[in-house]
């Protein structure tokens, strides 16, 4: 009977087994998430190691490449450094052997006796006004335009200011035999109605020798007379550029109204620069050059092609 009753005390509960499949089948699928949700960490956990491991190398490898670049900037550096004296080392003998060149090179002297008149010296200067006619009709008949005719007579009001500012008195006005010139003349001498005048086929416009610049605009020089050209204005230089007559007691002052080709060569004559150079000088329309002669033939340049008498829109070249 005892027996029995021990066979009945150990079976199981129904109601225990149940419940403990019930927990099992309830617990189940959150076990699963969890190890689900565990397994794809684990996996995350991975991927980071492996992409920390890579950031690390490629850390590296930009600290290796910096480190190769210092060091290259820094031989470069140095190499820059040796060019940049060598460098200063030729700049410094070819400083050197300019200033010892310079040294060896005898300047250019002055031709004191250019008007053949040193032995017969004046006591008195003589002072040229070069003056440019005014803006003309270039196509057709050459005379004035209505521009020209203003530009030539605000000219002759700067040289009559001229003559009552320094008291001095002109002693005649050249001009070239064209009609732009003697129009040009006409209204200076306006302001100085009893100045002696003439005019000078010697004055015509020319060209003496070719320009330096712009050949292709005279593709025909060749066959220009600029050799006759030439020998004519050499003989209007002698004629007009000199020292003062010996019997002159006072300063002389003289005007000559011409060409800008003609002006330009006559002005390089006189200082005894390379005449050649005539075509990098700009002489704009009625405008004036000043030019000194002194008694031991010195030639002095006081303005060239001034054009400051003329308002800037009424200038014109």
């Amino acid at each position: 009977m005892e027996r029995t009753n021990n066979k009945l005390q150990h079976k199981p509960n129904s109601t225990v087994i149940y419940f403990t499949c019930t927990l099992m089948l309830f617990l189940l699928p959150s076990c699963m998430v969890i190890y689900i949700a565990m397994s794809a960490h684990q996996s995350q956990c991975n991927n980071l190691v492996t992409v920390s491991m890579t950031t690390t190398n490629k850390i590296q490898e930009l600290q290796e490449s910096y480190a190769s670049l210092q060091a290259e900037y820094k031989r470069l550096t140095l190499e820059f450094s040796s060019n940049i004296l060598d460098i200063n080392s030729e700049v410094g003998k070819l400083e050197k052997d300019i200033i010892r060149n310079e040294t060896k090179t005898t300047p250019r002297r002055w031709i004191d006796n250019w008007d053949k008149l040193a032995n017969h010296r004046p006591s008195v200067k003589r002072v040229l006004y070069l003056v440019r006619h005014g803006d003309y009709n270039v196509n057709s008949d050459h005379m004035l335009t209505s521009l020209g005719h203003t530009q030539a007579n605000i000219t002759g009001q700067w040289l009559k200011r001229r003559e009552r500012k320094y008291a001095i008195q002109f002693k005649r006005l050249i001009s070239s035999t064209y009609h732009r010139c003697v129009q040009t003349s006409e209204h200076i001498l306006k302001y100085f109605p009893t100045l002696s005048n003439l005019t000078d086929q010697m004055l015509i416009e020319g060209w003496a020798i070719p320009p330096r610049t712009n050949l292709d605009t005279f593709p025909k020089w060749e066959e220009y007379p600029y050799k006759a050209d030439k020998k004519r204005l050499d003989l209007a230089f002698q004629k007009y550029f000199h020292r003062a007559e010996q019997n002159e007691l006072s300063d002389v002052h003289e005007i000559i109204v011409a060409h800008s080709n003609m002006l330009r060569y006559l002005i390089m004559r006189a200082l005894q620069f390379p005449v050649d150079i005539w075509s990098r000088v700009s002489i704009i329309h009625a405008a004036i050059s000043v030019l000194t002669i002194t008694p031991d033939g010195y030639v002095l340049l006081e303005s060239l092609g001034d054009n400051t008498h003329i308002p800037i829109h009424l200038q014109s070249s």
